[in-house]
């Protein structure tokens, strides 16, 4: 299987990411920092694909998305936060996103059940989230 992720890069705080897909970005990474001048560039996000063409239909969408932020290429003019809110809407319309991961470490997953946690714990206090949480496992 030819796996690759869809990707955003950037620097913290700054508005400006570049959004796109690679078998390899932590070799982006370093072009991004080396080649175009950018070495204060991070890898923010990551979501692993089934596919390279998977990552590109799901790259394409994310774009879309993000049209009236774009720069250049793959450049947008967005927090990092829109932009991985952007993949994640995209990746829901492809069924398999998370088919390359091992079982329960889908970003998705990950994200749903720290929301859960956060909402548990506004709501019921540090130590209450822990008891709703043993009661809902129960």
């Amino acid at each position: 299987m030819n796996q690759a992720v869809v990707y955003v890069f950037g620097v913290p705080g700054e508005m400006r990411v570049k959004v796109g897909f690679s078998p390899a970005p932590s070799v982006r990474g370093q072009t991004l920092r080396n080649v175009e001048k950018m070495p204060r560039a991070r890898l923010l996000y990551a979501l692993p694909c089934a596919s390279r063409d998977q990552a590109r239909r799901i790259e394409a969408l994310a774009h879309e998305g993000l049209a009236e932020h774009h720069i250049e290429r793959e450049w947008f003019s967005v927090d990092a936060e829109i932009a991985i809110d952007a993949i994640d809407v995209a990746s829901r319309r492809e069924p398999d996103v998370c088919v390359a991961m091992p079982r329960g470490t889908c970003p998705r997953a990950s994200l749903r059940a720290k929301a859960a946690w956060a909402t548990r714990r506004a709501r019921y206090g540090s130590a209450g989230a822990k008891k709703q949480n043993a009661e809902t496992a129960a």
